[in-house]
């Protein structure tokens, strides 16, 4: 029970990190950039950020997700029992997000692009709720519900049906092969999702594994970030326009750097977090985190229609995503402390004081 409670805050610490990742990925301003002659700072420095270090958050939040499940669908009326919270935690906030973000870009749209309001169907409002929501970050949730319903069959097989099903995963996800097929614009699980949801489950366990990991003073840690650095340097050198979002932009030799980059980065991260855990600021922030995910992107990221008019195109990844960041944290308190009970139903039962009570 220690060890869980242990890797819990870590995680929990790790996942407010992942978050802040995510929202600088949404608000890169690369595609603003001329790179017809040469990629200048600006470029590789977002690259090296928000293509780089961001990009363990995804995978990350995958890992976590299969590590806590793993331990809740060892049987069928356990696994019943969890897809039932799932409705709660996991349904409910998606569908309800989706809702609310739909209706606010409605409502802007009228107010200021008139001319362009969609026309609407039966068939579109069910799509953008349910299947393919205005806001691109949607995508994760809905791989783990699907996820969620199908666990049993990744978690409960043989060790050699397991071990098989590691080696294909992890090859699949290293030369990025897509098996699922695209569905609504997105693919129906993500290798990536499915990958690292299913090393998760691996990773529960041996949590104490982990456990004695992360509490090892001995173990390289500074040399893992270091490493990770390293590695992201020497992909973009090598390819620094890499791409792999339903594209395939890369060359071999830059797409391997790039995923063992990812795979470094997660154990940074978790290193980085662990020496956090006890800081019940970063704890309270993190009951925050879900409500931030929901909602950092559409239709926040219309402040670029203010912002814009500050600094160049080019530039704006460095006034969006601090502001976009501050503005999404200061309203999920807001509505968590002011309007606890919606919050609740938003987040699926998640808030910042019951954060601290895991601690």
């Amino acid at each position: 029970m220690k060890i869980r409670k242990e890797l819990s805050s870590t995680f929990m610490i790790a996942n407010l990190l992942g978050t802040i990742l995510v929202i600088a990925i949404h608000y890169n301003s690369q595609r603003y950039i001329d790179s017809s002659d040469g990629y200048n700072w600006n470029y590789l420095a977002q690259e090296f950020f928000t293509n780089g270090i961001c990009r363990v958050s995804v995978p990350f939040f995958a890992l976590i997700s299969g590590f806590f499940i793993f331990s809740k669908v060892n049987n069928f009326d356990n696994w019943l029992g969890t897809v039932r919270k799932k409705v709660k935690t996991l349904v409910l906030p998606y569908v309800l997000g989706s809702l609310l973000i739909f209706i606010a870009s409605l409502i802007l749209k009228l107010i200021l692009w008139p001319d362009d309001f969609p026309s609407l169907t039966p068939y579109l409002v069910v799509r953008t709720i349910v299947a393919r929501p205005a806001s691109v970050q949607f995508w994760f949730l809905r791989d783990l519900i699907i996820l969620t319903i199908v666990s049993p069959a990744i978690f409960n097989l043989n060790k050699t049906a397991n071990f098989a099903l590691g080696v294909v995963l992890a090859f699949l996800w290293l030369i990025d092969i897509q098996p699922f097929p695209v569905i609504t614009d997105w693919y129906l699980i993500n290798i990536e999702t499915l990958f690292y949801f299913w090393l998760g489950g691996q990773l529960y366990k041996q949590k104490c594994v982990l456990y004695a990991a992360l509490e090892h003073r001995s173990l390289p840690k500074i040399e893992f970030l270091m490493l990770w650095f390293l590695l992201i340097w020497m992909r973009i050198v090598i390819d620094p326009s890499i791409s792999t979002w339903y594209v395939k932009d890369y060359t071999i030799a830059s797409l391997l750097i790039y995923k063992i980059g990812i795979v470094v980065g997660i154990i940074s991260l978790i290193f980085l977090s662990e020496k956090l855990k006890d800081n019940k600021t970063l704890i309270y922030l993190s009951g925050l985190t879900t409500f931030a995910y929901l909602f950092h992107l559409v239709p926040l990221s219309y402040i670029r229609l203010f912002t814009g008019r500050i600094v160049s195109d080019e530039f704006l990844f460095y006034i969006n995503f601090p502001i976009a960041t501050v503005l999404i944290f200061l309203l999920a308190y807001m509505v968590s402390t002011y309007c606890g009970s919606l919050y609740v139903v938003l987040t699926g039962g998640r808030n910042p004081n019951k954060a601290l009570r895991r601690m």
